[in-house]
C-alpha cells in the first residue's frame, strides 16, 4: 500500500486501531459469557457450596476476578489525553459546553489535522493495550480458577 503523506499514514493506522478495540470488545464480551455461565453452573450444580476447602474459594475468588477483569475490558473509557481544546474525542466536546466554544476549539484543531489523529492514535492504542491486558490476565486467572475447583472436588 503506497502511503503519500504522514496524514494518511496516521489515518489508516487508526482505523486499524479502532478495529482492534472492536476485536477486543468483542473477545472480551464472548468471554465474560462463557466465564459467567461457566462460573453460574458450578454454584447452582454444587451442592453444599459451604463444605469446600481452601482450594474451591481460591478457584471462587479467581473466577470472580476474572469477572471484574472482563468487566473492565468492555467498560466504555470516557476518558481522552490532552487538553480539551484540542478536541481529539467526544468527551472533550462535552467538556466543553458551549456550541461556540466546539467550534473554536474545533476550528483551531482543523489547522493542524495530523496532531489530532496522532493524539486519537495514542489514546485508542493504549485503550487496545490494556483491554487486551484484561483479557490475559482474565483468562489466566479462569484457568488457574477451573484448576483450583476441580482439584477441590477430587
Amino acid at each position: 500500500m503506497q502511503v503519500d503523506t504522514a496524514q494518511q499514514l496516521a489515518e489508516i493506522l487508526l482505523a486499524e486501531t479502532r478495529e482492534e478495540i472492536r476485536r477486543a470488545d468483542a473477545k472480551a464480551m464472548r468471554c465474560l459469557q462463557a466465564v459467567g455461565s461457566g462460573g453460574l453452573a458450578v454454584f447452582v450444580l454444587l451442592p453444599d457450596p459451604g463444605g469446600h476447602d481452601w482450594r474451591f474459594w481460591s478457584g471462587a475468588t479467581g473466577w470472580a476476578l476474572a469477572l471484574l477483569c472482563l468487566g473492565g475490558a468492555i467498560a466504555p473509557r470516557l476518558y481522552g489525553g490532552g487538553p480539551v481544546e484540542t478536541v481529539t474525542f467526544f468527551g472533550h466536546v462535552a467538556r466543553l459546553g458551549r456550541p461556540a466554544r466546539v467550534r473554536q476549539c474545533i476550528e483551531a484543531a482543523a489547522d493542524d489535522g495530523l496532531s489530532r489523529v496522532v493524539a486519537q492514535l495514542c489514546a485508542g492504542s493504549r485503550i487496545a493495550m490494556a483491554k487486551y491486558q484484561l483479557i490475559r490476565i482474565a483468562v489466566l486467572l479462569t484457568i488457574s480458577a477451573a484448576i483450583f475447583i476441580v482439584v477441590s472436588l477430587a
